[in-house]
């Protein structure tokens, strides 16, 4: 039953069908339509980055479907199993990520694991992606990032547009 509830809260929160604190009336025609639920779209992240064992530092530089050319750094906290910080478009938006990985034999080999972009600022504000693959650490702790899952498109927009669904970037090599 506890497992029904939290899987209809998760469904709930990446549609947008939770009750917002914006008035539609008070939106003078910016998108207004977009309060009542989130659109979700297929997401994918392919990046390369490092790690640095000795700081715990993560950098990472790729491509995301919707999102265009991202940046990101963070940290990696050891107890939680977790990269975590933040990440940036071109465009100066950013957003919160977080990698946990599923298994820790070690931070070396190819790691599955599950993303999570959270809100952030500017476009990105309100933004909710879910998505599972694989974090590959080389023995020179080089990183290579693969996620593929679902991205909700952030609300209300009040500039033109939240992000391109016409065109969701090329991931050269796919």
């Amino acid at each position: 039953m506890t497992h029904r509830i939290l899987s209809f809260a998760v469904a709930l929160a990446m549609t947008g069908s939770l009750i917002r604190a914006a008035s539609v009336d008070g939106l003078d025609g910016y998108k207004s339509d977009r309060l009542s639920a989130r659109r979700l779209y297929a997401f994918t992240l392919k990046a390369t980055g490092a790690f640095d064992p000795e700081f715990q530092f993560v950098t990472f530089d790729g491509q995301a479907t919707h999102l265009g050319h991202v940046t990101a750094s963070g940290q990696y906290v050891p107890d939680w199993h977790q990269f975590w910080g933040t990440l940036t478009t071109n465009q100066g938006d950013t957003a919160v990520f977080i990698i946990t990985f599923s298994e820790i034999p070690g931070l070396h080999g190819q790691l599955p694991a599950q993303l999570q972009l959270n809100s952030g600022t500017g476009a990105l504000t309100n933004l909710r992606a879910a998505a599972t693959g694989s974090v590959t650490v080389d023995d020179d702790y080089s990183l290579t990032l693969r996620f593929d899952g679902v991205i909700g498109e952030p609300g209300p927009c009040f500039s033109e547009p939240c992000f391109d669904v016409a065109q969701p970037w090329s991931l050269d090599g796919d």
